[in-house]
């Protein structure tokens, strides 16, 4: 699978048939992937706050700053994740039709110690496709949100204490 990595979120994310994915990570506060071809798309942004928050905190402050929109659609299920490693994320997949089309959404919400990510994947079909929807979802939710990377800091091979020198 492709990634595509965002200098502005320092994360790499993983995406089926990569090079049709029309990106754009610089005109939105939210990093914007769609896929014509499947009517998907992803959304995804990592930000810093002043304070240490929790999953309920970067949820809120997500819809403070305008990120996302309501969700939409009658919940299918909720979970509490680990993920990524160390991070407290919660993930809402929902469902909605009409006679014409199906929709489904995965929305995530996660922190860690100051940081917060959100990220929202919403795919179309028409209404009779829902194992199509199901197979698309369950992709996002194991291969392109579980292969999420996120850069790490510049941590020192050893630590300085445990040698008993001071930091240049």
């Amino acid at each position: 699978m492709a990634r595509f990595h965002s200098t502005r979120f320092g994360v790499s994310l993983p995406l089926p048939d990569g090079r049709h994915w029309r990106i754009d990570d610089h005109h939105a506060p939210v990093l914007r992937a769609t896929h014509e071809a499947t009517r998907s798309s992803v959304e995804l942004a990592i930000w810093r706050e002043d304070e240490l928050v929790n999953r309920a905190t970067c949820e809120r402050r997500a819809y403070e700053k305008a990120l996302v929109k309501e969700k939409a659609g009658d919940e299918i299920t909720t979970e509490t994740v680990s993920f990524p490693p160390g991070w407290d994320t919660g993930i809402w997949i929902g469902a909605d039709h009409d006679a014409k089309e199906a929709r489904v959404e995965l929305d995530a919400f996660g922190a860690f110690v100051h940081k917060c990510l959100y990220l929202r994947f919403v795919s179309r079909a028409p209404a009779a496709s829902f194992d199509v929807l199901s197979d698309r979802l369950a992709f996002v939710r194991l291969r392109v949100f579980g292969g999420l990377e996120l850069d790490t800091f510049d941590v020192p091979r050893e630590s300085f204490r445990a040698r008993g020198e001071a930091p240049r």
